[in-house]
């Protein structure tokens, strides 16, 4: 915009004062002379002042194209002057990616980020950089100016803190031939004219950089046919200058002829001068043309880039949507961390209220879990109570009325615990309810927030109308100031026409044209001062769409952290939720529970007062009987033991008769011994043959065969009666050891103790005297009393104590433990047929492998089986000889 206006307003001076020039009749000479060297002045720096100007408009081009195209020009480049005598030269972009390891390079970081070096078999050759190539960003981000007193702290912190592989962006700078560049723009000239309409509109930085060039182009095209008739119009100088000769007196047309060739010389000379710089403007112009249309070429591959991509639609659109997404999302992350700080004390406010109704549960549990094995230690204790009632009494009736204490006061305490559970659902209930109300809320405040957002989209519309508004303006702007300037040449066309009037005015005109364009250069700077401000905040815009989407990635992410947050929060609310239904089923089962007890309880408290009643009842009934059936029971008892004393006192007699015969047969059997030792024992009596060894006539052998044959009868008689005496003393130890061993059996009050009866498969002993059997029976009936009473005492005291020690010991924690446990495993077993079979198919082999190594151990020395064995041998042996 600014090169358009400032070379409009130069043609206009240039043409004002050549066409005043020409047109003027009455001006001497030395003025046109003056004039003409004026104008090719003014000619030559207007060129100059187009040649910067375009110099300019292309250094903001390639500016514009890199910030279109996420390009980074060199730092430093851009300001670096181009030599328009030497070869041209051409900007190649090279991005490389160095991976773990050394970067094989050196760079002089005083020269911008220069490579001096570059080690051979390193990264950097492997990657294709060359000597003298320029660093012009790191990892995305561009290096700071040259000027910068940190730049060079800058690029170490970068190249030291960036992690690998990093991505460098290099700038290149190579000598173009002519021919290859005519090539390149036949191929993309003829590519462009293949490829199809795009689909989508290129971005904002392309479509000015278009405009500028398009512009441009028309200017210095303007420029250069502008310049021709200017050069073609210092020949027609001479004309007016020879007529004026001729009309003129000789001498001082000789002088003044003289001056005038002087002074056309050096016009003409300075006229070839400006023809030679104008050539070569030219050729600079031509080149600065083929700079563009490569330009125009490079942004049209960029627009095609773009189109290919369709990464951006628009920069303005973009940045509004993405600011008002940043906002949006900004906003949403905000509520979403509100909201989670609010989720996150609302459930560690529930995890602790479900923690302490989990511990209340437990301490109901395990309550109840007390509560029934105080159920069934006390059902087990009203058996025991039961079934001892008649001996014990009313003992047992304390013990009961204390138990019943004990139920009632858990019982009592199970209310109370049921009480606080119920007061923790109410609480969890009302606190399901504020969160409820709670997220209610939070959704308005959302809606609220969607409404803030939409006021600001508004805003933002409301501003980018505004632009488009401005920019209208300055569009007016520009067509006043281009219907400005035909008005000027229409009145430079009527005032060819009016003479000199109208030059007059034309001056006039030009001094208002003069401060009307100082006007419009006040007005470009402001333009200027604008549209550096719009590329500032483009600039800044980008950086903060590119924060805007690193922000909004990470609100993404923290709004998926939040999501799934929030979606554990809500299985936890689940969770809370079938834990209060589980509570409140195991509430129902507590409550069926405790009335099943109370019910319990009052069966039980009715079988008491029934068993307290039987119990009195059987008293009483037992008492009667015991008085009614004294008599009778004490004549038959006595009948008995009359009977039993008869029939013992008559196998005492036989045991006694057996004995006298015994003692009879001992006498005579020691009698007999004793004769058989004094007296000569006669002969014996042979039966059968008798067979004679010897000679009959011999008396001496016959004598000694007599004497042994006496002799051999003698010991065999003598053992006979040895033997007979050890069985009859034999018989003797085992009467007196069954007469020992006879147990003693009480039998009545008065006659408390007498011996057992025939039944008992035990032998007699012998009938006590008269006096013995008046006298040992009391005493010994009072002291085995007094001991039996005394030991029916002691086994009930330890039988208590046992009792209370087994109580105690279910009381502790481990026992209770272990007999959960117990419980626990009984349950699965009844409840899973696999472990109950697996249970009892162990229990059988046990069985089965310890009665089979029973059956392959060998037998004791002291096995009470063999000992038992060998006892009834010996008896039937003992039988047998007697019965013998």
């Amino acid at each position: 915009m600014r090169l358009f206006s400032c070379q409009q307003v130069t043609e206009e001076e240039a043409s004002g004062r050549l066409g005043g020039w020409l047109k003027s009749t009455k001006a001497s000479l030395e003025g046109h002379v003056k004039e003409i060297r004026e104008n090719s002045k003014l000619i030559a720096a207007d060129v100059a002042s187009n040649v910067k100007d375009l110099e300019k408009a292309s250094r903001k081009i390639q500016q514009t194209f890199s910030i279109g195209g996420n390009g980074v020009l060199a730092p430093g480049l851009e300001e670096a002057p181009r030599d328009a005598t030497g070869p041209r030269t051409d900007r190649v972009r090279l991005d490389v990616t160095f991976q773990q390891g050394s970067l094989g390079l050196n760079l002089d970081l005083a020269q911008g980020g220069q490579i001096l070096k570059i080690t051979p078999g390193g990264q950097a050759e492997a990657l294709g950089l060359r000597t003298e190539d320029r660093a012009v960003a790191i990892g995305g981000e561009p290096l700071p100016s040259v000027g910068d007193a940190s730049f060079q702290e800058e690029l170490k912190k970068k190249l030291s803190k960036l992690p690998r592989p990093v991505d460098m962006t290099f700038v290149r700078i190579e000598q173009v031939d002519q021919k290859e560049k005519d090539k390149e723009k036949d191929k993309s000239n003829k590519s462009e004219a293949k490829e199809k309409e795009p689909k989508e509109s290129p971005e904002l930085g392309a479509l000015q950089a278009s405009k500028i060039l398009s512009k441009a182009v028309e200017i210095f095209s303007a420029k250069l046919r502008d310049a021709d008739p200017e050069r073609f119009s210092l020949s027609r100088c001479f004309l007016p200058c020879f007529a004026l000769c001729n009309s003129a007196p000789s001498s001082l047309v000789q002088a003044q002829l003289d001056e005038a060739l002087k002074d056309a010389k050096a016009a003409r000379d300075e006229g070839a001068s400006l023809a030679a710089e104008l050539k070569l403007r030219k050729s600079w112009a031509v080149q600065e043309t083929e700079e563009l249309e490569a330009l125009r070429s490079e942004a049209e591959e960029l627009r095609a880039k773009l189109q290919e991509a369709g990464l951006r639609n628009g920069l303005q659109t973009e940045v509004q949507q993405l600011t008002s997404k940043c906002r949006e999302l900004e906003s949403r992350s905000r509520e979403a961390e509100e909201r989670a700080a609010q989720s996150e004390q609302v459930l560690a406010q529930e995890k602790s209220r479900c923690s302490e109704a989990v511990e209340s549960l437990t301490a109901a549990r395990s309550k109840e879990a007390e509560l029934q094995s105080k159920l069934q230690t006390a059902q087990q204790a009203l058996k025991d109570q039961e079934a001892a009632m008649a001996a014990e009494g009313d003992e047992k009736s304390r013990r009961l009325q204390a138990s019943l204490a004990e139920l009632q006061r858990t019982h009592e305490d199970v209310n109370l615990a049921k009480d606080k559970f119920d007061h923790e659902v109410q609480q969890l209930t009302s606190k399901c309810r504020e969160l409820e109300s709670r997220s209610r809320e939070a959704e308005e405040r959302a809606a609220q927030s969607e409404q803030v957002l939409a006021q600001e989209k508004s805003r933002c519309s409301e501003a980018v109308e505004s632009l488009t508004a401005a920019r209208s303006k300055e569009a007016e702007l520009q067509s006043k100031l281009q219907t400005a300037q035909q008005a000027l040449k229409d009145q430079e066309a009527a005032m060819a026409a009016e003479g000199d009037e109208k030059s007059r005015r034309l001056q006039a005109s030009l001094a208002e044209l003069q401060r009307t364009h100082e006007d419009v250069n006040l007005a470009k700077d402001k333009l200027d001062h604008e549209v550096q401000q719009l590329t500032s905040k483009c600039r800044e815009l980008e950086s903060r769409s590119r924060e805007a989407e690193e922000r909004a990635a990470q609100s993404e992410q923290v709004l998926a952290q939040e999501k799934s947050r929030c979606s554990e929060a809500v299985e936890s609310l689940t969770a809370a939720r079938s834990k209060e239904e589980k509570m409140e089923e195991t509430r129902q089962l507590l409550e069926r529970q405790l009335a099943e007890t109370k019910a319990s309880r009052s069966e039980l408290r009715e079988e008491l007062r029934r068993a307290e009643e039987e119990l009195e009842e059987t008293d009483t009934l037992r008492r009667r009987v015991e008085e009614l059936e004294r008599p009778g029971e004490m004549s038959e008892r006595l009948s008995k033991l009359q009977s039993l004393c008869g029939s013992q006192r008559e196998q005492l007699r036989e045991l006694e008769l057996e004995r006298d015969a015994l003692r009879e047969e001992l006498q005579k059997a020691e009698v007999d011994l004793q004769v058989a030792v004094r007296q000569p024992s006669e002969a014996p009596v042979v039966y059968g043959k008798e067979t004679l060894t010897g000679d009959a006539g011999d008396p001496e052998e016959a004598s000694e065969r007599h004497q042994l044959l006496e002799a051999d009868d003698d010991t065999r008689r003598v053992a006979k009666l040895q033997a007979r005496l050890g069985e009859l003393e034999a018989k003797n130890a085992a009467l007196q050891r069954s007469l020992s061993q006879r147990p003693i059996v009480c039998m009545s009050e008065d006659v408390r103790y007498q011996f057992a009866p025939v039944d008992a498969g035990l032998d007699l002993p012998e009938e006590p005297d008269d006096e013995e059997a008046q006298t040992s029976p009391a005493s010994t009936a009072s002291t085995a009393y007094s001991a039996y009473s005394l030991m029916q005492g002691g086994c009930r005291l330890a039988m208590r104590r046992c009792w209370r020690l087994w109580t105690l010991c279910r009381k502790l924690k481990c026992i209770s433990a272990a007999e959960n446990q117990l419980r626990w495993f009984t349950r699965r077993l009844l409840e899973k047929p696999f472990l109950l079979w697996v249970f009892y198919l162990h229990v059988a082999m046990l069985w089965f492998i310890e009665i089979w190594r029973q059956a392959l151990a060998k037998p004791l020395a002291m096995d009470p089986a063999l000992t038992l064995e060998s006892a009834v041998t010996k008896a039937t042996k003992a039988i047998h000889a007697h019965g013998t």
